[in-house]
C-alpha cells in the first residue's frame, strides 16, 4: 500500500488530459399423423378467447450507464454542469419515470472528474426521479477518485487545480449527497436492509467508515412475492488504502506508466458479499451484483481484481507495466467470487466502464463457473469498441462468450422481476452510430457541425433487445455452427425441445483496430415458464413457455428453428395448436398451415404438424408459446 502524493496526482491528471484529450428432431420425423390439408383450402380456426393474464404483480428497476460529460466544462447547451452529462441524464430519467421503475442503479463514473461540486451536480440531476418517488443508487467509478485533483478552481485555465485539496476520493461527498446508499432519507425507492462491509483485519481498520454507502447492499420486496437483493461493491482507492493492482502503459506516448487507483481488494469484501447473496439466508428470491468494472471487459483490460491473469515470469511491458512492479496473483480470488455468484443463483453481474452495450457469459480462471454479465451502454458522449490483442489480454479474452453487442449508442435498461422470471429490456437511441473519438471540445460526437457540435440531440429511445433469466427454466449457450438439438426442458406437465442450427457469423466490432482480438457472437437460449393455471379462462392446455435468444444479435431477426411441445394428458389432433402471445396479451396462432413435409430447411416459418404426443412448428422469432386444444 502507498499514500498518493500531490506529484502523483498531477501526473495522473496530465495522463487524463493527454490520453483521454435447421433439421426436425428425431422424435418429430414421423409425420404419419400430420394433417395434409392443401394450403389454398386451409381456413384457420377461430382464435381462442383472449386470455386474462394474472394481475401484474412484478416490479421494475432501471440501470443507467456512465454519466461523464467528457468535454470538461465546455457546454454550449448549458445542460451538462460540472462534467456531468445532464443532457443525457434528464432524458433517461424521463424514460425511467414512464416505465414506472421503483429505483435506478447507476454503474459508476457519475462525473468526469469527481470533485465535490460535480458529485453535488450529479445528485441534483436525480431530482426528477426523487420527485416521482423513484430511488436512485449510484456507485463510484475510476473517475470519482480523481476528485482530489480537481477539487478547487483552475483560475489560470491551465487544466490543473490551483491548490488541489484532498476530497478523500469523493467518498465524503457521495456519503453526503447520496445518504440513501446507507438507507437514510426518502430516496430509497422502498428498499430496505442496507449494509456495508466491515473488517476485523488489522490491515483494514477504516473499512467500516470509508466504505459506508460506498460498497453497499440492500433488499427490495414488493409485498406480492417478488423480491431481490442488490450488492454493489467498490474496489477503488480510499485515503488509507491504495494498492496498484493494474498499470496503464503510456510510456511510448508520454513517458510514464500509471497505476489504476485500487483500494479495498475484492477478497477483503468477499465475506460480506457472500453473506448478502447467500440464497439460504438472504430472504429474497433473486440477487444481482454490481461494480463499475466488468469481470472481463470488451474494451478495457482491467477488472475489479486488477489483471485477469498472473504470470510471474512475464517481465515484459506488454501494455500493462508488468516490469514496473510485481502484481499479486488474484486467480483464487476470481474463482471464489465466480463460484459464489453461481452457487447462489445471482441473476446477473452488471457493470459499466466500457462505454458500450455488451452481454456475455464469463468463465472463471479454473473453468468451473460461468456468470452472465451485462456491460451497460453509456449515458454520456463517450464510446468505445472491442479492443486489444490476445497478447495484451494475456490470453484471457477467450474466457468471455459474447451474446449481444451494440456500439456508439446511448440508452438504458429496464429489469422486470416477476416471480422466478427476470426480463431485461435494453432501450437505445433509434439513430445511434454516433461518432467516437477524442475527448476535447473540437471532437464531433454528434452528426452536426460548427457550434452545435456539442449539443446533445433529443434521443428517440426504442427497444433494441430483450432477454430473460429464470429460476424455473434453463439456459443454453450455442456457438456459431452449433445445433439446437440439445435444448430441451420440462416444467410441471409440459416439455419443450428445439431443432435447428446456429448459422450466425456475427463478430465483435473492433472498428479499425487491426490488432484487436474480436470474438464471435454466440446465442444464449433462455427458457422460462408460466403456470397453465394463469390462463385458465382460455383453451390453453399446457404451461406457457417463454423462449428467448433465437434472434440474431443487432438485427432482431431470428433464423428458422423447430419448436416442439407436449403436455401430459394431451393427445394432439387437428384441433391442437401451438399459440403465441402478442403484445396485447392475446393468444394467436403460431402456425399458419399444416404440412406433411419433414425437412425443416425446406419449410416456411409457420408450418406445423403433430406426431404422437408432440406438436411442432417452424418459427423465426422469440416469444411466449403454449398448446391450445378446443
Amino acid at each position: 500500500m502507498f499514500k498518493k502524493s500531490i506529484t502523483f496526482k498531477n501526473l495522473f491528471f496530465i495522463m487524463l488530459l493527454t490520453a483521454f484529450v435447421i433439421s426436425v428432431p428425431a422424435c418429430n420425423t414421423d409425420t404419419s399423423n400430420s394433417q395434409g390439408v392443401p394450403n389454398d383450402s386451409y381456413v384457420p380456426p377461430a382464435t381462442p378467447a383472449r386470455t386474462t393474464p394474472p394481475a401484474d404483480t412484478s416490479f421494475k428497476f432501471g440501470v443507467m450507464g456512465d454519466t461523464q460529460w467528457t468535454f470538461d466544462l465546455t457546454d454550449p447547451d448549458l445542460r451538462n454542469p460540472e462534467t456531468v452529462s445532464g443532457s443525457f441524464i434528464t432524458q433517461i430519467n424521463e424514460e425511467m419515470i414512464n416505465h414506472g421503475v421503483e429505483f435506478v442503479i447507476q454503474v459508476g463514473d457519475l462525473t468526469n472528474y469527481g470533485y465535490d461540486e460535480a458529485i453535488k451536480a450529479r445528485a441534483t440531476l436525480a431530482r426528477s426521479l426523487y420527485d416521482a418517488g423513484i430511488g436512485f443508487f449510484p456507485m463510484r467509478g475510476n473517475h470519482e477518485p480523481w476528485g482530489d485533483i480537481f477539487n478547487t478552481l483552475d483560475t489560470d485555465a491551465d487544466g490543473i487545480a490551483d491548490t488541489p485539496e484532498d476530497n478523500q476520493q469523493a467518498i465524503p461527498a457521495i456519503q453526503q449527497y447520496f445518504p440513501q446508499n446507507r438507507g437514510i432519507g426518502d430516496n430509497t425507492g422502498g428498499a430496505t436492509n442496507f449494509s456495508s462491509p466491515t473488517s476485523t483485519d488489522p490491515a483494514y481498520p477504516n473499512m467500516a467508515t470509508e466504505l459506508a454507502g460506498i460498497s453497499y447492499a440492500f433488499d427490495y420486496d414488493d409485498g406480492t412475492g417478488n423480491s431481490a437483493t442488490f450488492v454493489i461493491f467498490d474496489p477503488w482507492e480510499t485515503d488509507t488504502v491504495q494498492v496498484p493492482l493494474f498499470y496503464k502503459d503510456y510510456m511510448a506516448a508520454y513517458g510514464f506508466v500509471l497505476p489504476y487507483p485500487y483500494g479495498y481488494p475484492v477478497n477483503s469484501q468477499q465475506e460480506w458479499i457472500s453473506e448478502r447473496i447467500d440464497a439460504t439466508t438472504r430472504g429474497t428470491e433473486h440477487a444481482f451484483v454490481f461494480s463499475h468494472q466488468p469481470l472481463i471487459a470488451s474494451n478495457h483490460e482491467d477488472s475489479p481484481f486488477g489483471y485477469l491473469a498472473f504470470d510471474p515470469t512475464d517481465m515484459t511491458d506488454e501494455g500493462g507495466g508488468d516490469a514496473i512492479v510485481g502484481i499479486p496473483d488474484n486467480t483464487a480470488d476470481q474463482n471464489t467470487f465466480y463460484a459464489d455468484l453461481v452457487a447462489n443463483d445471482v441473476a446477473f453481474y452488471i457493470s459499466g466502464h466500457d462505454h458500450l452495450h455488451d452481454r456475455t457469459i464469463v468463465e472463471s480462471p479454473d473453468g468451473l463457473s460461468f456468470v452472465e454479465q451485462l456491460i451497460s451502454t453509456p449515458a454520456c458522449p463517450k464510446f468505445y469498441h472491442a479492443a486489444y490483442s490476445a497478447t495484451e489480454w494475456r490470453g484471457q479474452k477467450d474466457r468471455r462468450t459474447v451474446i449481444d453487442t451494440e456500439y456508439d449508442n446511448t440508452g438504458y435498461y429496464i429489469f422486470t422481476v416477476d416471480g422466478p422470471v427476470v426480463t431485461v429490456d435494453y432501450y437505445a437511441d433509434a439513430t445511434g452510430n454516433y461518432a467516437s473519438g477524442g475527448r476535447s471540445a473540437s471532437s464531433f460526437y454528434w452528426p452536426v457541425v460548427g457550434d452545435l457540435s456539442l449539443v446533445t440531440p433529443d434521443f428517440n429511445f426504442v427497444l433494441r433487445n430483450s432477454w430473460t433469466y429464470s429460476l424455473n427454466g434453463a439456459a443454453f449457450t450455442v456457438p456459431q455452427g452449433g445445433s439446437f438439438a440439445a435444448i430441451t426442458d420440462t416444467y410441471a406437465t409440459t416439455t419443450m425441445a428445439l431443432g435447428g442450427t446456429n448459422t450466425s457469423k456475427s463478430m465483435e466490432d473492433p472498428k479499425g483496430d487491426a490488432t484487436a482480438q474480436a470474438m464471435p457472437i454466440s446465442k444464449r437460449i433462455t427458457i422460462a415458464w408460466k403456470d397453465e393455471a394463469q390462463y385458465s379462462d382460455t383453451n390453453i392446455v399446457s404451461d406457457a413457455l417463454i423462449l428467448n435468444g433465437m434472434k440474431e444479435s443487432r438485427t432482431g431477426i431470428a433464423e428458422k428453428y423447430i419448436l416442439t411441445m407436449s403436455a401430459t394428458g394431451v393427445t394432439p389432433n387437428d384441433k391442437t395448436r401451438i399459440m403465441t402471445m402478442n403484445s396485447d396479451g392475446e393468444w394467436t396462432l403460431a402456425g399458419k398451415y399444416y404440412s406433411t413435409v419433414a425437412a425443416a430447411t425446406t419449410l416456411p416459418s409457420g408450418t406445423w404438424g403433430y406426431s404422437g404426443a408432440n406438436i411442432w412448428v417452424v418459427l423465426d422469432y422469440d416469444g411466449i408459446f403454449a398448446i391450445s386444444q378446443d
